[in-house]
C-alpha cells in the first residue's frame, strides 16, 4: 500500500505506533457512536504532536505520522501490519463537513501530497470524478475541492519546520473544522455526463477553470494555509 511504502524504518514505526495508540484511546472509550467528526481527531493528535515536537524538534515527521494514521483509519485501513504492533481502534465513519466521502478524498490526497504527488492528486481525482459521470454518481465539485484542501493541508503540515508548527499549533486549539477546509456543500455535484457537458464543456474550459479556481480561492484563504 502508499502507506507501507512511505513507511522507511523503525523511528517511522515507532512513531506511528504513537499515533495509533493515542486514536484507540479516543475511540476505545465505550460509546457506541457510528460517527466521529474529523474535528475530534485532529485535535488530540495534533496536541500530542506539537509535545513532541517540543522534546525532539522534529515537527514535520510527527505531522506526518499522525496525518497516515488519520488517513488509514478514514479510509477504512488497518495499521497493525504496518506497526507491527496489534492496535485496532474502534470501527467508526469519520466526516468532513459532516460527509464521509469528504473526509476519505480530504486525507487520501492529505498522504499523496505528502509523498509529493500533489499533481498527482489532481489526476486521480479529476478521472474519478469523469468515471462517476458514467457510473451512476456523478461529477462532484465537492470531492474535487476535498482532494485540493487536502492536498493544502498535507504539504502545508510537512514543508517547513516552522508550518509544522503553526499547523500544530492552529489545530491544537480547536476541533472547529472549518480552519482547514471551508463550507462545500453549495458546489455543483452529482452531476450526470449530459449535464456537465451542458454547464461545462470539458474540463479545459474556461466555465470548467473558472468553478475551479472559485475553489482553489476559497480553500486557500483559510489562515492555515496561508505562507
Amino acid at each position: 500500500s502508499e502507506l507501507r511504502d512511505l513507511v522507511t524504518d523503525a523511528a517511522d514505526k515507532r512513531r506511528m505506533r504513537i499515533y495509533l495508540e493515542r486514536l484507540a484511546e479516543i475511540l476505545n472509550d465505550g460509546t457506541q457512536n457510528r460517527y466521529v467528526r474529523l474535528g475530534t481527531l485532529t485535535r488530540p493528535l495534533f496536541t500530542l504532536a506539537r509535545e513532541r515536537s517540543r522534546g525532539n524538534n522534529e515537527p514535520v515527521e510527527e505531522n506526518r505520522a499522525a496525518i497516515m494514521v488519520l488517513s488509514a483509519y478514514a479510509n477504512g485501513k488497518d495499521l497493525h501490519d504496518v506497526v507491527d504492533r496489534d492496535i485496532r481502534p474502534n470501527r467508526r465513519n469519520v466526516l468532513l463537513n459532516k460527509r464521509i466521502d469528504t473526509a476519505k478524498h480530504f486525507l487520501a490526497a492529505a498522504v499523496l501530497s505528502m509523498s509529493g504527488q500533489s499533481t498527482l492528486v489532481e489526476m486521480v481525482g479529476l478521472a474519478k470524478e469523469l468515471q462517476d459521470t458514467h457510473d451512476g454518481s456523478g461529477f462532484s465539485f465537492i470531492d474535487l475541492a476535498a482532494d485540493e484542501a487536502g492536498a493544502l493541508f498535507g504539504k502545508a503540515a510537512i514543508s517547513s519546520n516552522d508550518r509544522a508548527r503553526h499547523v500544530q499549533e492552529v489545530l491544537r486549539q480547536t476541533d472547529d473544522e472549518s480552519l482547514f477546509i471551508p463550507v462545500l456543500k453549495d458546489l455543483p455535484e452529482s452531476m450526470s455526463e449530459e449535464e456537465f457537458v451542458a454547464r461545462y464543456k470539458d474540463v479545459g474550459s474556461p466555465e470548467f477553470e473558472a468553478e475551479t479556481q472559485k475553489i482553489r480561492d476559497r480553500i486557500r484563504g483559510l489562515p492555515i494555509y496561508q505562507p
